[in-house]
């Protein structure tokens, strides 16, 4: 289902984003931060998968819907 895509890719990028306030936060005080820096890095990742996820769940429905108008 694309809602179910879209939710897990929405999941992937509040991560994200909370993340990047942790490193905004982390750099401005000179604390380590390459650990977080990774864990951004899967998360974007992920987030891109989810993404094409998200496209190959419309291209099947926008094929469905075609195969159902014939």
């Amino acid at each position: 289902m694309i809602q179910e895509e879209v939710d897990e890719l929405k999941e992937d990028m509040d991560r994200i984003n909370g993340r990047i306030t942790s490193l905004r936060a982390r750099v401005r005080f000179n604390n380590s931060y390459e650990e977080l820096v990774s864990r951004i890095y899967d998360d974007a990742i992920n987030a891109a998968c989810e993404a094409i996820q998200v496209a190959a769940m419309c291209k099947k429905f926008l094929e469905m819907e075609g195969r159902m108008n014939e």
